[in-house]
């Protein structure tokens, strides 16, 4: 009903999702790896010397991945940036806070580095 599968129904404009070939699973090639001097990413609630990053979860295996839910946080900050306008303010730049409420681990790797598969991501 929603989710990724129905992106392209959503908007003409987003097609692509139904159709494209650039999606998951994905080929990270180092050689075309872009890096960006950002701010990097903030964990709230795993704040060393703190006790706040423990938590119990509910785990189980289905197959193909283990995943951890009914996760209350951490919360993590991210910064939008735009590659394309890197002398933009970071003053200027909405932040956005997301709750972690599943981890899910898929084994063996759905994604590559290099055309090269691993145990996990």
């Amino acid at each position: 009903k929603n989710g990724p599968t129905k992106w392209g129904e959503l908007s003409s404009a987003w097609g692509t999702c139904s159709t494209g070939s650039m999606q998951s699973p994905i080929n990270i090639d180092r050689k075309k790896v872009m890096e960006f001097d950002e701010e990097p990413l903030h964990w709230k609630g795993f704040e060393k010397g703190t006790e706040t990053g423990s938590q119990t979860a509910k785990e189980f295996y289905d197959g193909k991945s283990i995943a951890l839910g009914d996760l209350t946080g951490p919360v993590i900050e991210v910064m939008g940036f735009s590659r394309y306008l890197k002398d933009l303010p970071a003053s200027a730049v909405h932040r956005h806070n997301y709750t972690l409420k599943e981890l899910r681990i898929h084994t063996p790797s759905e994604h590559h580095i290099d055309d090269q598969s691993f145990a996990a991501d």
